[in-house]
């Protein structure tokens, strides 16, 4: 099994998450159906398949404790004043951003439906086409955009593919 020997034992989706640590966002290439992580090889990388299993674990009341805490209070804007929401989800995004960046991501969120998420490269997770945390990102600072359900929709499609395979080879 990889991992610190702190990690080990458990479901890896709890590693994140003990001694009452609150994540921003975790996830895992899931092997095969029990999710242990067989055949690790510290040269080479363990044997795994891109079946991503992860989570946006903020939350909205999260992203504006975290913005008060390093940038003061924020006050949310009118609905009717279409400039200034787009600023205040600018604002949020950029507050879960700098915890990215903090850990040597950098991420690029779309606001509006004419932006694209860009993935830092190269990017452990993400490995398929689904952008499940720019989503999660969203979600936690309280907005999607019209083509994130259906994003997701076929996110999940292309993960049960991608499980439906026996090997993954590394090379295609």
């Amino acid at each position: 099994m990889c991992g610190l020997p702190s990690t080990r034992g458990g479901d890896p989706s709890t590693w994140h998450s003990r001694e009452n640590w609150q994540s921003v966002c975790w996830g895992y290439y899931d092997e095969d159906d029990d999710a242990d992580w067989v055949n690790c090889d510290y040269e080479n990388g363990p044997d795994l398949r891109r079946i991503e299993v992860g989570e946006v674990g903020l939350r909205q009341g999260g992203v504006l404790d975290i913005h008060e805490t390093l940038f003061g209070r924020i006050n949310p804007p009118p609905s009717d004043d279409a400039d200034a929401v787009l600023a205040y989800r600018r604002k949020l995004v950029a507050t879960v951003l700098l915890l990215f960046s903090a850990v040597g991501l950098v991420y690029e969120v779309a606001c509006t439906d004419e932006e694209r998420d860009i993935t830092p490269y190269p990017f452990l997770l993400e490995g398929l086409s689904d952008s499940w945390v720019a989503r999660g990102v969203r979600a936690a600072c309280g907005f999607q955009l019209s083509g994130d359900a259906e994003a997701a929709r076929r996110g999940q499609e292309e993960r049960i593919r991608e499980a439906a395979h026996q090997d993954y080879d590394y090379d295609d």
